[in-house]
Parts: C-alpha cells; structure tokens; sequence
C-alpha cells in the first residue's frame, strides 16, 4: 500500500467505509484481470499497468500531502474525501483503454470497460465524473474539452472536475523515470520504441521540490519539478529509433521534457484557486554525464513559461558542453 493508499483508507474509515471498498476490489480486479493484458496489447510500450498506476499515486501524493488531512494542514486548505475518491478512482482507470492497443485516442476506449460495470460500483453522478477526469489524461486541450465547468454541485457536495483532471494529467506526464521500463530488456526493444524506453532509463528519478524563502518576515513556497539524468557520453549524440524515423538522443529526450514543460504550464491553468493550491514553477533539469563508472560533466537548466527546447539548445553553456561530445567527423 503506497501512501496515498493509506491516507485515503484512514478517510474513508472516519467517513465513508464503502469508497475504500469500492476502491479496492476495482483495483485488484483490474489488477488481475486486465492490467496484463495491456502490455500483451501493446508489445514493448513503456508500462501502461498497475505499476504505472501506482507510481502515478506517488506523485499525487507528493502534490497533495499540504492539503490532506494532515497535522498542521488548515481544514480550509484540505482536499475533501469526495474530491479524493474520484481522483482515486480515475487514476486506476485512465489507462485502461490500451487494452484494444490503440495508443491514440485510447482515453477514449475507457467507456468500454468501464460503462458496464459503472452502475454496480459507483454513484451514477459521481460515475460520469470519475470517466471524465480519467479521459482528460490525455489529448490536446483535453481538461477544456471533456470537463465544461470548474465546480459541480453533486449530493450537496463541491467537485472540482477540472484540478482534479490536472492533478492525474501533470502526475501521468512526470511518472516516465527508470523505473517504467526494464532496462536489461533494452537490446530487445524494436527500434520504432527505442526513444521511449531510452528516456525512462536516463531519467534516474522524476520528483517535486517545495521551497520556502523568508523575505521581510514573508515566507514564500515554490513548488517545481526536480528531473535528475544520467547520460552515458556516447548516448548524447546517439541515434534513437522512434516511429519509422531516427533521432539524436540528445534532441529526443530534451523533446520530451518540453513536453512535459508545456503539460505543466496547461496543467497550471487549472490547479491554481482550488484548496489553495499553487501552480508548478518549472522544471529543474540536472543531466549527468559519465564515462563508464566515472561522472565526467553536468549539464543543469531551468524548463519554465519562458526557456523551453530552443532556449535549452541556444544557452551557451549548454552548447559548450554538448559539442565536446559531438562525434567528430574523420
């Protein structure tokens, strides 16, 4: 049981027994029942199971800790167990469309699965909120699109369909580390997957940092993304296989995290204003470069609203450190 398990277990016990019930046999059903099938659908994807389900409640748990129900958490700024349970309860069927391995558009397959047991399990108001936010995952302007409104009232209770679906998209785009993949399996990844795998291994942990800083008596909190790398030297201007295409290795994965950086500026559009919540500052990238066992370089750079990708490759000390690894031409 990770920790977001626990506290919304010790919720539930206090107020609402049957959510962890519900909760609980859901998971272990598609634990045993679907979740493997995932992979066999989609051959040498990254992890799309419940391991990737419960990392994912990591990173959640990490966003939410100063606002559950905590000691020294203020109630005004706590996450209620309604709002918990849907997002909960998405988080364990977000994925579950890749089961028909369609990548895209397989948010949409959710329905599938999930429509015909719906009416045993869940509230039918609480039911169409729970697909909502779990559809939103993915796709261009999803959250906007599947969800129309800020709050719900539903059962005399205020839902926040749309910070929901943020918390459960930003924390799917950060659960991409080591961990995703089996490394010792890379030389038998078909080359179209490569890129993929290859930026899971080469991010060694993905996290959340919080600052606090005292300035005249006025405490401030940063709240931003912590990506630490490692790089073997040859791997920088390597080829990577994606799709039916070749890319550097270097270019590819920081692609990635720019994607991730434009996922955490959308994703603030809807976190800010709900339980106090702040918005996500940037991304602290540290890339570790090695020779072997050695740690030769390092490469460090802040993604945020204004360096992305071209700032990233037009920073000079960036470049400096990236050409003394180009492959020279003989």
């Amino acid at each position: 049981m990770n920790d977001l398990d626990g506290e919304f277990r010790r919720m539930c016990e206090s107020e609402a027994p049957e959510h962890w019930h519900v909760y609980a046999t859901v998971r272990s059903r598609l634990e045993k029942s679907y979740f493997p099938f995932t992979r066999d659908a989609l051959p040498y994807r990254t992890d799309h199971g419940i391991g990737h389900v419960t990392r994912i409640l990591e990173k959640l748990y990490d966003l939410l800790k100063p606002h559950l129900p905590l000691e020294n958490v203020s109630k005004e700024r706590t996450i209620d167990l309604t709002n918990l349970n849907l997002l909960m309860n998405a988080s364990l069927w977000h994925d579950i469309g890749n089961i028909y391995g369609q990548r895209v558009g397989h948010e949409k397959n959710i329905k599938y699965i999930f429509d015909p047991v719906k009416n045993f399990l869940y509230d039918e108001y609480y039911a169409e909120w729970i697909v909502k936010i779990a559809e939103a995952h993915s796709g261009r302007d999803a959250i906007s699109l599947a969800i129309d409104r800020e709050k719900v009232l539903v059962h005399n209770k205020i839902l926040y369909p749309r910070f929901l679906a943020a918390l459960l998209r930003i924390s799917d785009e950060l659960e991409e580390d080591s961990r995703r993949v089996e490394e010792r399996m890379i030389s038998n990844v078909p080359k179209q997957y490569e890129a993929y795998w290859k930026f899971c291994i080469m991010n060694q942990s993905i996290g959340l940092l919080y600052n606090q800083r005292t300035y005249g008596g006025r405490t401030e909190t940063s709240l931003k993304i912590k990506i630490s790398a490692k790089f073997e030297k040859n791997e920088i201007w390597a080829d990577w296989g994606k799709n039916s295409m070749t890319t550097k290795g270097i270019e590819e994965y920081v692609r990635r995290i720019d994607k991730i950086n434009q996922e955490r500026k959308y994703c603030n559009n809807f976190l800010t204003d709900t339980f106090y919540f702040r918005m996500i500052d940037g991304i602290d990238l540290c890339i570790d470069i090695y020779d072997g066992e050695s740690a030769i370089d390092k490469i460090s750079f802040v993604f945020d609203d204004r360096n992305e990708y071209n700032e990233f490759f037009g920073d000079n000390g960036v470049r400096t450190t990236l050409e003394k690894y180009r492959p020279r031409r003989t």
